[in-house]
């Protein structure tokens, strides 16, 4: 599978915003990575944001491509960002995931550039299961359709 070095993740402006081109840009992983901790981890946290006011849950991706024109052949259905915030050091960091028809979900990207990539499947793990389980250890969790 070719990755590109860049994505872009364009999302629908709110009403008063439309006119507005928001969007992401994440570094791609070297490889994607796909693990069942993160369909277990990404459906815990759409549940836990229906009754913890820390994660917010809502679908706003308008389309994700990559950047410089690079041809890709992911035959990803669809996306799903996770931001976050942790309270230890305010830092705020990324991930970009993608669906593939098998209902398989890979880690494709990052963000933001300058914070450490690619990370190990072992530390990636680590970091899923420790959100998944002590949500008091972050300001903010936010997930992306």
């Amino acid at each position: 599978m070719k990755l590109t070095s860049v994505y872009s993740v364009n999302f629908n402006g709110i009403e008063q915003d439309k006119k507005k081109n928001l969007k992401l840009t994440f570094v791609s992983a070297r490889e994607p990575y796909s693990s069942k901790i993160f369909t277990h981890f990404l459906e815990n946290l759409k549940k836990k944001s229906e009754i913890n006011q820390k994660v917010h849950h809502v679908k706003n991706i308008d389309y994700v491509k990559p950047v410089e024109g690079v041809q890709l052949n992911l035959n990803f259905h669809s996306f799903i960002v996770l931001l976050f915030q942790m309270k230890s050091n305010q830092e705020r960091l990324g991930f970009l995931f993608g669906q593939n028809k098998e209902n398989e979900i890979f880690l494709i990207g990052s963000w933001p550039f300058n914070h450490k990539d690619p990370y190990t499947q072992e530390e990636l793990n680590n970091l899923f299961e420790g959100m998944n389980n002590n949500l008091d250890a972050y300001t903010e969790i936010d997930l992306i359709y």
